[in-house]
């Protein structure tokens, strides 16, 4: 009986296949704001924001954020990759900005 006990212990422990834990603003912080690192980034990839928009990408990126994780939990879980959840959640902040990435920005 000890011996079942241990084998549903070790199958049970099994199911746990990824764990994904959110660091950002604990463990790891960015220096500058959102709105500094993601303007750069779209500027290196060769996206143009109008200056006025800038200040929103935080907001804008904090709704994408919401609206990706409530499409794709877990960071796409199954569904599609991290990397996808990413290029989906990203995409959606640029598209609120009021600018959008073509693929081969986005690939930058």
């Amino acid at each position: 009986e000890e011996e079942k006990e241990e084998e549903g212990q070790s199958q049970s422990r099994r199911r746990i296949r990824v764990i994904s834990c959110d660091v950002t603003g604990t463990l790891v912080s960015f220096l500058g704001k959102i709105e500094d690192h993601y303007g750069n980034a779209a500027r290196t990839c060769g996206v143009t924001l109008p200056p006025t928009r800038i200040s929103s990408i935080g907001p804008c990126f904090n709704r994408a954020y919401v609206e990706t994780s409530m499409s794709y939990p877990c960071f796409g879980n199954t569904e599609i990759s991290a990397k996808d959840w990413w290029r989906r959640c990203v995409g959606r902040s640029f598209e609120l900005v009021g600018t959008s990435m073509t693929e081969e920005e986005q690939e930058r």
